[in-house]
């Protein structure tokens, strides 16, 4: 259909599953990806810099005068950005301030609420 009507090329939007495929003939398009949309076929793509923008956001909480801190992720979108995040987290404080490092904290989709983030109130007090 999409060549019927002269479509040449696709833009690809990320998909919420990594895992989800398209029908479509791939050879027949040019075709670009944002972000990480598929894991198959393998086709260029452009994106932010999530290394980078986890940097500039420490560089910001330093500003602001914060000193520790975190960083908490679902696992699953560490995995997706192919552990970016976490590589710029560890290296901006090893870089920086290498004795208040935190640990990333890589969370479980389970047991996570709908931020990705654990249910406070479940805790023990």
């Amino acid at each position: 259909m999409l060549r019927n009507r002269g479509i040449l090329g696709l833009i690809l939007a990320p998909l919420r599953n990594e895992n989800d495929t398209l029908p479509v003939q791939w050879e027949h398009f040019a075709a670009v990806a944002i972000a990480f949309p598929l894991r198959r076929p393998e086709i260029p793509r452009v994106g932010n810099d999530h290394g980078q923008s986890i940097r500039l956001a420490i560089a910001q909480c330093r500003a602001r005068r914060y000193r520790r801190i975190g960083l908490a992720v679902q696992r699953s979108t560490m995995d997706r950005v192919e552990q970016l995040w976490p590589a710029g987290f560890l290296v901006e404080h090893a870089e920086s301030s290498p004795g208040s490092m935190l640990t990333p904290l890589a969370l479980e989709g389970a047991g996570c609420g709908g931020g990705g983030f654990p249910d406070r109130s479940s805790r023990p007090k």
